[in-house]
């Protein structure tokens, strides 16, 4: 009995041998489970940390640079040449000259190729020439910054905030909070870092700025900052700039205001000619959080305020400066609005600027804005988007009943373009054949996928007659080829490679972009640059156009092609097939 009892004790001390083993073994792994999360943790941040002394490094080389750099270069181009393409920059149109000024931006030409720009570019419109202008104290190249214009006796001021500079791989930002004055002096072109007084904005970029006060005061409204470690934070606030005594104050929310528009980045800012204390917020883009914590969702509004900017005594008795000056203080007061009209394909990546008095009604004063481009996602497969880019012109028309801007209506209004007043390009054309296709796709893949969905939830209540007609839903596989290949043949004829389209009317109409800069001088519209995609490629334009808004029939003028933009890495279409083929790709 002793022996059985000795083996009974031997076979439980195996068993509790083996069971320590495996949990030995389970905390092994789990350890290192956790060591491999903190390896690549640790090597996430010494990336991001790589990033960040990289871009210090560019900056402080760009610093270095500027200092050996004794007085302003002035480089007239050759009749023909224009300046290295790039897009997100700030493009407006001289206030007292005929000339265009475009200031930084930037371009990605794939793999670790991104490239920041600072130097000024003037487009001299008589002589259809650039002039490159470089100063030592110009502000750092940097993109998605905002700028607004005036007209003074000595020529003119710009005035510049913000944006951000990208390391040389984009895995590391810095935003700015500087603002800068350009006097637009003749033939002298001086920046001037200013120190502004007051509450100033945070550093962001994506804002958007624009005059009010019959020019005396800048409006500034929304933006964003991203850190590179979370999701970027947008902004929803608003800030005036006097453009008299350097003053930043916060224009805080009224009283009498419920909701202000959501947070948000390159959203259209508009003025409102026929009264100078109102602009009109319309549209933008944030990203947020979805339900999954690594997962972000895009968000494209498409909503329309009115700002009313309100004096508030109040708050301008309490606001001294160090010279014990008052501030005009404001408050918003954010309506609400709809736009009448049809409206737009797309607001994402459109660029709108206002007219003045372009218009005229004996009933009210008429004014209203014009813009160009916009992007849009569309359902290529039931996984899979594209993004489709527009050639849109559009036109708001913009009423104001009464004095004070009080009753501001909106309306979308037709742009008739080239000797035929029904005259479309042929690149609108196209894009709208592949939009219509495409969306004929999507709706018999959902139709499909909900009888499936349909079939799976009736189990055997489903009878053999709904069956039948469940199976003959579905296009006849040479009709999705067909579909498919057509679609393929539309996407290999986008406008990437084409600069010019003639429709069979003869009118010359700019090829589909986003991001474009458009101004408007002497009631001519002018569109610059912007971006397309061709796969996974981005193509950065640098042609431009000029169209006269009070004879459009004459239609487009194309003022200068675009600079051949070589992209480096894989090709546009191994990187097309490879995003296809990836399901999982935001």
């Amino acid at each position: 009995s002793n022996v059985h009892a000795l083996s009974g004790m031997g076979r439980e001390n195996a068993n509790d041998r083996r069971k320590r083993r495996e949990t030995r073994r389970a905390k092994d792994k789990a350890r290192a489970e956790k060591d491999s999360r903190k390896e690549a943790a640790s090597a996430a941040r010494a990336e991001r940390l790589d990033d960040a002394q990289e871009l210090e490094r560019a900056l402080r080389e760009l610093e270095v640079e500027q200092k050996a750099m004794k007085a302003v270069h002035l480089q007239c181009l050759e009749p023909g040449e224009q300046p290295e393409m790039r897009y997100n920059g700030v493009f407006v149109a001289h206030p007292t000259k005929n000339e265009l000024i475009m200031h930084g931006g930037e371009r990605f030409d794939g793999e670790e190729h991104q490239h920041m720009f600072g130097e000024l570019a003037v487009y001299n419109i008589s002589k259809k020439q650039w002039r490159v202008i470089q100063s030592p104290t110009q502000p750092q190249p940097r993109c998605g910054h905002a700028a607004a214009v005036r007209a003074t006796s000595a020529g003119g001021e710009l005035v510049l905030f913000g944006g951000e500079y990208a390391s040389r791989n984009g895995g590391a930002f810095k935003h700015f909070s500087d603002t800068w004055l350009l006097h637009l002096t003749p033939s002298k072109w001086e920046w001037e870092l200013l120190e502004p007084r007051g509450s100033a904005p945070s550093a962001r970029s994506g804002h958007r700025m624009v005059l009010v006060s019959g020019g005396r005061r800048v409006l500034l409204f929304g933006g964003f900052h991203d850190n590179g470690r979370s999701t970027p934070k947008y902004f929803n606030d608003c800030y005036l700039f006097d453009m008299h005594t350097h003053y930043w104050s916060k224009v805080e929310l009224s009283s009498f205001c419920a909701t202000p528009p959501s947070p948000r980045s390159a959203c259209i800012l508009l003025s409102v000619p026929q009264s100078p204390e109102q602009v009109i917020i319309l549209g933008g883009y944030a990203r947020t959080k979805g339900k999954k914590a690594d997962v972000e969702k895009s968000v494209n509004f498409s909503d329309c305020f009115v700002v009313t900017l309100v004096p508030d005594e109040k708050l301008s008795s309490s606001a001294k400066d160090a010279d014990d000056e008052k501030p005009l203080q404001y408050t918003a007061l954010y309506e609400t609005i709809r736009i009448a009209g049809p409206g737009p394909d797309t607001l994402q990546g459109l660029r709108m600027v206002s007219t003045v008095d372009v218009y005229g009604s004996s009933k009210a004063t008429v004014a209203g804005a014009f813009g160009f481009g916009g992007v849009r996602e569309i359902e290529v497969e039931e996984t899979v988007l594209r993004d489709l880019f527009s050639a849109q012109l559009l036109q708001v028309v913009i009423e104001s009943e009464g004095a004070g801007g009080k009753g501001v209506k909106l309306k979308w209004a037709p742009c008739s373009v080239g000797e035929n007043a029904g005259a479309r390009s042929n690149v609108q054309k196209e894009q709208n054949a592949r939009e219509a296709r495409a969306e004929k796709a999507a709706q018999k893949r959902r139709a499909r996928k909900a009888a499936r969905k349909l079939a799976k939830q009736g189990g055997g209540t489903q009878t053999e007659s709904s069956a039948i007609e469940i199976e003959s839903n579905p296009p006849l596989p040479s009709e999705e080829m067909n579909e498919n290949a057509l679609d393929q043949k539309a996407a290999e004829n986008e406008q990437i490679e084409r600069q010019v389209i003639e429709d069979k009317d003869g009118t010359t109409w700019p090829p589909p972009r986003a991001n474009v800069g458009v101004a408007i001088k002497d009631r001519t519209l002018y569109v610059h640059g912007g971006y397309c995609e061709k796969g996974e490629r981005q193509r950065v334009l640098s042609d431009m156009y000029s169209l006269d808004l009070s004879k459009m029939d004459r239609g487009w003028l194309k003022l200068q092609n675009c600079l051949p933009h070589h992209w480096h890495g894989a090709s546009s279409d191994d990187m097309s097939a490879e995003s296809e083929s990836s399901s999982d790709s935001d």
